[in-house]
């Protein structure tokens, strides 16, 4: 089973991917959170396997939620945000991400970055 919290400040969003996760029968997510603090405790109470955040929220930046998290050493991040720069997706990967996709990616994409994190793997859109 692959336990996934969803951060994301816009509630669309995160109903949207909760419901693209949720018909994965070997996933379930734990929680959802609209800011980096509530995202945060959400990690340290259910310690999940994933946290899928953007990089845009009230509170700490996405980077800066990426690698407290990533220092915890037992939740993997995905950052799931509108920017597409390189610039952006190496300062995710340099805070800790695995994986980073695009909002404007496909729904399998968002699936195939679970999958390959999940296993260990980097994942970063096409």
């Amino acid at each position: 089973m692959i336990r996934i919290v969803i951060a994301d400040d816009h509630e669309v969003v995160r109903h949207g991917v909760h419901a693209v996760l949720a018909v994965q029968p070997d996933w379930e997510v734990v929680g959802d959170a609209e800011d980096s603090a509530r995202a945060l405790a959400l990690v340290e109470t259910h310690r999940p396997d994933l946290l899928i955040t953007d990089l845009s929220m009230p509170g700490l930046s996405g980077n800066e939620l990426t690698a407290r998290v990533s220092a915890m050493g037992h939740t993997r991040v995905i950052v799931f945000s509108m920017h597409a720069s390189a610039e952006h997706v190496l300062r995710a990967l340099k805070a800790g991400a695995m994986g980073y996709v695009v909002k404007a990616s496909g729904v399998m994409d968002l699936v195939e970055a679970v999958r390959s994190v999940a296993a260990g793997r980097r994942y970063v859109s096409p």
